[in-house]
């Protein structure tokens, strides 16, 4: 069956359903039920893994991926098939904008985490991505305020602005530094999310690693996938 229902392009990550198929015996049909196996459309529970091609035909066939919470059963082969939408994942996502005031590290944890709370998920992953190139994300030490200056500082040596002759500067001589200094560090960052809460260790925070001299407006992007 898996055969049959699965596609060859254009796959979409796999989803575990826990199908209850049922097939009604023929009218005044009492004969003993037998002891071998049942017939491959019996009553019995069986997981599938669906790899749904959603450019063909089957788009139709199985909608209920894209919308779980609006129907309970489908039809497989003309028999009745039901299914139980907790069993498939959970998809969050928002954006946080974070104002930057210069070169630096400006924490973000707090503001994560309320969101995660106010959205009452169980466990998964959460990824944050950063919609800009010239500044990135880190997770570093919250305690000591020191470990972020000496991290501005550290990179200000790293990548430094003078005695370069860079092609790109339209925008100052902490232009295309602060491309340099994005490209060393993240974009992007996965942190477990377990039992609603970010799964970070005790001193570690979210951060936004600015690299530009002037004020911004930094747009992060949350999604959460899980329970």
């Amino acid at each position: 069956m898996s055969k049959r229902l699965g596609s060859q392009t254009g796959r979409i990550p796999a989803y575990w359903i826990l199908l209850q198929i049922n097939r009604r015996r023929p009218a005044g049909d009492c004969s003993p039920r037998r002891s071998a196996p049942p017939a491959p459309f019996a009553s019995r529970e069986i997981a599938l893994q669906l790899e749904v091609d959603l450019q063909t035909p089957r788009q139709q066939a199985f909608s209920f991926l894209a919308h779980p919470l609006d129907r309970d059963t489908m039809r497989i082969n003309g028999h009745r098939a039901q299914f139980r939408a907790s069993n498939l994942a959970v998809t969050r996502h928002t954006s946080l904008t974070v104002d930057t005031h210069g070169k630096g590290l400006y924490s973000f944890t707090e503001a994560v985490q309320a969101w995660l709370s106010s959205q009452q998920l169980s466990s998964g992953l959460l990824t944050i991505f950063i919609q800009h190139t010239s500044c990135s994300l880190v997770i570093q030490e919250n305690a000591d305020p020191d470990v972020v200056l000496d991290m501005r500082d550290f990179f200000e040596t790293l990548v430094p602005e003078k005695h370069h002759n860079y092609r790109h500067t339209a925008e100052g001589p902490d232009d295309m530094t602060s491309h340099i200094r994005a490209a060393l560090t993240s974009t992007s960052l996965t942190i477990p999310v377990i039992d609603g809460r970010l799964a970070l260790g005790t001193w570690q925070g979210l951060y936004v690693f600015e690299h530009r001299t002037r004020p911004h407006r930094r747009k992060v992007v949350l999604q959460f996938l899980g329970d």
